[in-house]
């Protein structure tokens, strides 16, 4: 009984995914599907999500900044840096064996509940500017802020290669490293 006004952002977000998932589509574009959410909430959205992609219902391509949900939900993943797709494969190898320098970061700066774990482990922690859209650099977009760049780097845009199911776009890339 409320207008759409009237509601909360968590209850305009989880009317917008039952609508959508009423549409009995193919496919679902998700992008940051638990923003708004509170995480009991968003468990629940995404087990159904996960659930309906289990049963063959549904295809999904979600858009999200959280690694733990990206863990989660999906069996394959492609990360992005400045609007370029930089590592791609199969979810578990990407997270268990990174071989881009940016994908190796950003795993490496995911929170640990426990603190003797957190402890021992090193973060990757990136200097530089980031590259702006508007005028985007010649060569890798991450050339500036990879602990790895070389001249080369600056020169040319390097080509996603394979490495076993698992790609990456980097000149300096190793699978196992």
């Amino acid at each position: 009984n409320s207008y759409p006004f009237q509601l909360s952002g968590g209850m305009r977000q989880r009317v917008c995914i039952a609508m959508t998932l009423a549409a009995e589509r193919q496919l679902l574009l998700a992008d940051e599907p638990g923003t708004a959410l509170d995480v009991t909430i968003q468990d629940q959205i995404l087990r159904l999500i996960k659930q309906l992609v289990d049963s063959g219902e549904l295809s999904v391509i979600m858009v999200t900044h959280s690694l733990g949900v990206i863990r989660q939900v999906t069996t394959e993943v492609n990360i992005m840096y400045a609007g370029t797709m930089v590592e791609g494969g199969d979810t578990k190898k990407v997270f268990e064996h990174p071989i881009h320098p940016y994908t190796k970061a950003l795993l490496s700066a995911i929170p640990i509940p426990d603190p003797d774990v957190a402890k021992s482990r090193s973060r990757i922690k990136l200097e530089g500017e980031l590259p702006t859209p508007i005028n985007p650099p010649a060569g890798c977009p991450f050339k500036g802020r990879c602990p790895m760049a070389t001249e080369e780097c600056g020169k040319s845009r390097p080509e996603m290669r394979d490495f076993g199911g698992h790609k990456a776009a980097c000149f300096y890339a190793e699978a196992g490293k």
